[in-house]
């Protein structure tokens, strides 16, 4: 039997901790719940620390709004999160966060889509200072709750706009965590992979190393968002194969999502799950002027009958 002393020096480890754990009830994987009900159930709770989850799509389908949703749920639940925002202007994507928490806001004290629309205003509108100085008193009463709400997780999520690479970004992961103290619980999100810079020799080539440089880091979850190419739009279901870098992202990543426009609907593929469930689907409403998803059938006025069809079918299928 291999000496703990010997182990430590071959950076090995036994699994009689891991036993043990099991014996006395104290192994546990902690989640962080996306917020999504369907989704973290396929996701078997939540992300986990130490995996690389892939969230990939078109242009301005709504990834980095979707993640700036779920950003905000584990903001919410005490969590640290490390945003690395390399595509979107700063202020705009303070905007979305609050344009959303306003519109929450407003659809929790009405209970209708329909209303809550009339009583908020949208991300351009909340942009510019006069429109916001010509809310209505519902309105500003609205707004102020959702300052207020926004305010309660504003410590628990930090905004990086730049990286000189992803050596960098590893580095600026590291020390944040340490300084946030060895019980902190963080994410990290990439906004998106394409805009971390390389060597600039091969594209598929730098992806290929942030992708891996990014599996590494072990002591959180990482969500990394990515660009579909153009050769792959228009597709009426997202594949594992439509990222650059693709052998990186096949391997490395612990879970792969792929998000299209499906009708009126956003519909998440789960195209690679290691330890669960893939080629499952969650369609989503995605209130864009708004930043806010909701999954099919909660949160939203009665259903057509086009869209009640269309869920029996997903249904039946699945």
């Amino acid at each position: 039997m291999l000496s703990q002393e010997v182990l430590e020096k071959l950076k090995g480890r036994s699994v009689a901790g891991f036993i043990q754990s099991l014996k006395d009830g104290s192994a546990n994987v902690e989640r962080y719940p996306t917020g999504f009900p369907t989704l973290d159930a396929i996701l078997g709770g939540g992300l986990i620390a130490g995996a690389l989850y892939i969230i990939q799509a078109e242009s301005t389908i709504g990834k980095t709004s979707l993640c700036l949703q779920m950003s905000s749920h584990w903001a919410k639940a005490g969590k640290t999160v490390l945003y690395f925002n390399l595509d979107n202007p700063g202020d705009s994507i303070n905007y979305r966060m609050i344009s959303r928490e306003y519109y929450e806001v407003a659809l929790t004290e009405t209970g209708n889509e329909t209303k809550a629309k009339a009583k908020t205003k949208t991300i351009y509108e909340l942009m510019d200072r006069n429109q916001r100085e010509q809310m209505t008193t519902e309105e500003r009463t609205l707004w102020e709750k959702a300052i207020s709400a926004f305010e309660g997780y504003q410590d628990n999520i930090y905004f990086f706009e730049s990286v000189q690479n992803i050596e960098d970004l590893k580095k600026t992961v590291e020390k944040a965590i340490k300084a946030l103290g060895d019980d902190a619980k963080a994410v990290v999100v990439v906004d998106y992979l394409q805009k971390v810079p390389g060597d600039g020799k091969d594209e598929r080539e730098d992806l290929t190393g942030i992708v891996k440089g990014l599996s590494s880091i072990r002591q959180c979850p990482v969500v990394a968002l990515s660009s579909t190419p153009k050769s792959a739009q228009g597709a009426t279901r997202a594949s594992k194969t439509d990222g650059f870098g693709t052998v990186a992202i096949l391997y490395d990543a612990y879970v792969i999502m792929g998000l299209i426009k499906e009708g009126d609907f956003i519909k998440l593929s789960i195209l690679k799950n290691k330890d669960g469930e893939a080629n499952r689907d969650v369609s989503f409403r995605f209130l864009k002027e708004r930043g806010f998803f909701t999954e099919m059938g909660t949160g939203f006025d009665a259903m057509t009958e086009q869209e009640v069809q269309m869920r029996a079918f997903q249904q039946m299928m699945g």
